[in-house]
């Protein structure tokens, strides 16, 4: 099976049959008063889910409000994180500052770029939600553009 699977946004049925073809299970040990039994446990297979509010290739596609609540549900019910890719849609260009958000799409991550930088500066950010943010992440993580004054300036 392939690592990434591509899911049409005006079909969020679809959602659940893809989780079901990407289940797996692994044989787990149970000790309990004495006795050892060996038990299926689910293991997740699924590291995030990607999903852009307004598509913009072949014309402008927002999210249904239906669709919304399907892929957050599915994400809430799998456990894994919802991430919102707001690059194109994100800071405004919808009448609201995160697209996302006409549609009561809530994300546990938010991507932003092109308009923070004003069309000057290259520049991009990730959100995180608090309950998601790992800090030993900060002390990994690594830009090849960290330190630049010029396009924070202009994103501030």
């Amino acid at each position: 099976s392939s690592s990434t699977r591509f899911l049409r946004a005006d079909r969020p049925e679809e959602m659940k049959g893809a989780i079901e073809d990407l289940r797996e299970s692994l044989l787990d040990i149970l000790v309990a008063d004495g006795a050892v039994t060996v038990v299926e446990r689910d293991f997740p297979v699924i590291g995030a889910f990607f999903v852009e509010p307004v598509q913009g290739a072949n014309g402008m596609r927002p999210l249904t409000e239906a669709a919304a609540r399907e892929i957050r549900a599915v994400c809430d019910a799998v456990g894994c994180p919802l991430i919102v890719d707001e690059i194109h849609s994100g800071m405004g260009r919808t009448g609201a500052f995160l697209a996302s958000s006409h549609m009561g799409l809530q994300g546990d991550y938010y991507t932003l770029a092109k308009s923070i930088g004003g069309g000057i500066a290259k520049n991009s950010v990730a959100l995180f939600h608090q309950d998601r943010f790992r800090p030993e992440f900060e002390v990994l993580h690594s830009s090849t553009f960290a330190k630049d004054g010029f396009s924070a300036a202009i994103a501030m």
